[in-house]
């Protein structure tokens, strides 16, 4: 066992303006990693023709290059628009010697460097944002960045990123062994964020306060536990909501198409006839619930056996364990206000039809060449849910009285014969 790893390493820390960071790595006073030594031969090669290029020494611990050319083309525009972007970590065996080895921020390091030198054009496509800002204009993110080079882009912005300064930490008198030692502990305490964290930490805080302002009634107790609402299931089912409340109908709802809208809602703002829609849809499916809950309540007084709900102001409905089902019953609550359907039709026939959905609804569901999220399964699930209205929002014209018909409460089936058994995958 080496002692000296566990021995406390200091550090400096400075700002490196990316030109001299770039500068430095092509000298190879700065090495982070076999696929940057590579690509700075293949390039001095290029250069000095007959000339021998010998790879300097590098942090082997590390993994390789891995960015998704996606995730290097968001990094880039980061830098661009002067974001905050986590400092890197360099070491060297003392404080006199001139090379500098990558602890961490490898990826970053590597992407600059093929970036300036023109390696790879602009990969926009899963941007967190449609347009932005440089100077005094707005600029489109697929007109004026996807598919640019370095060398394509204006002046100002080129100047832009070389002139980046970059937090760095620099590790004296650190062997390599320390460093690999530091980059474990580090790489161990430390967990990816899933997709739906980054839209959190993405979605601006306007979205994210009118999403929770969503999850904070009380209704969606009847559908999902506190800690799923205000969790990752809450956020997931909501964003895709709003997604379709947005769009208006059937949307792809992938994960890039779903990032989109939610980013186009914070860039551009959710315009006040929208929230006003799905607040409204709120209400109206609050009430819906209420019902089913008063139904629940009264068939229970008659059961003679079976468990006894202990508090209905959180009871749970079964088909809401789906995902699915979920998204569609929130859906079906805004369309149904938009053609006029009654709460008493609405609230006895959702509940018939989210327990057992008709052959239409169960073909938009996922097999295993289709996804949940994939446009033709949810224009269909739309195309059932819609049908179904129309012939309730004709049903409630011919009633006479409008508003005064007297609310009929939904036979609530027994729990243990719920027929929904799809898949909860969204």
């Amino acid at each position: 066992m080496n002692k000296s790893i566990f021995t406390p390493v200091s550090s400096i820390p400075k700002s490196i303006e990316v030109v001299s960071l770039v500068d430095q790595m092509d000298k190879q006073y700065i090495t982070a990693g076999l696929y940057l030594s590579n690509q700075i031969e293949d390039k001095y090669n290029t250069e000095h023709d007959g000339k021998q290029f010998k790879i300097r020494d590098y942090m082997e611990g590390q993994r390789s290059y891995t960015w998704e050319k996606w995730r290097a083309s968001n990094f880039i525009v980061s830098v661009m628009l002067q974001s905050r972007i986590p400092e890197i970590w360099l070491y060297r065996k003392d404080d006199r010697d001139q090379h500098k080895k990558c602890l961490d921020g490898q990826q970053r390091l590597t992407t600059l460097w093929l970036f300036v030198y023109d390696k790879f054009s602009l990969d926009m496509s899963r941007a967190e944002f449609n347009k932005f800002p440089f100077g005094n204009k707005i600029y489109s993110v697929k007109n004026d960045l996807h598919g640019k080079k370095f060398s394509e882009l204006p002046q100002e912005w080129r100047d832009s990123i070389l002139h980046y300064s970059m937090d760095a930490q620099i590790f004296n008198n650190c062997s390599d062994e320390q460093a690999e030692h530091i980059y474990t502990e580090m790489a161990n305490g430390t967990k990816p964020l899933r997709a739906i964290e980054v839209r959190k930490t993405g979605m601006g805080t306007g979205v994210r306060n009118f999403i929770y302002s969503i999850i904070n009634q009380r209704w969606i107790l009847h559908m999902m536990t506190t800690s799923s609402a205000f969790g990752s299931r809450g956020l997931d089912i909501l964003s895709q909501f709003i997604t379709l409340a947005k769009n208006n109908g059937p949307i792809d709802l992938s994960r890039n198409s779903i990032d989109e809208a939610i980013y186009d809602l914070r860039d551009m703002g959710i315009s006040d006839e929208l929230q006003r829609s799905i607040n409204n849809a709120g209400a109206f499916i609050g009430s819906t619930l209420d019902a089913w809950i008063q139904t629940k309540k009264d068939a229970d007084k008659k059961r003679v056996i079976g468990r006894k709900v202990k508090n209905y102001g959180t009871y749970r409905f079964p088909m809401f364990r789906n995902k699915t089902i979920t998204l569609m019953f929130l859906w079906a609550g805004y369309r149904a206000l938009q053609k006029n359907v009654s709460l008493d039709a609405f609230q006895k026939w959702s509940y018939k039809f989210f327990t057992n959905p008709n052959a239409k609804f169960k073909r938009g569901l996922p097999d295993k060449k289709s996804k949940t999220g994939d446009f033709v399964n949810v224009r269909i699930r739309i195309e059932a849910i819609d049908e179904e209205l129309n012939k309730l929002s004709h049903s409630d014209k011919q009633e006479q009285g409008g508003d005064n018909v007297r609310v009929q409460q939904p036979e609530i089936a027994d729990e243990s014969k719920q027929p929904v058994k799809q898949s909860e995958k969204v």
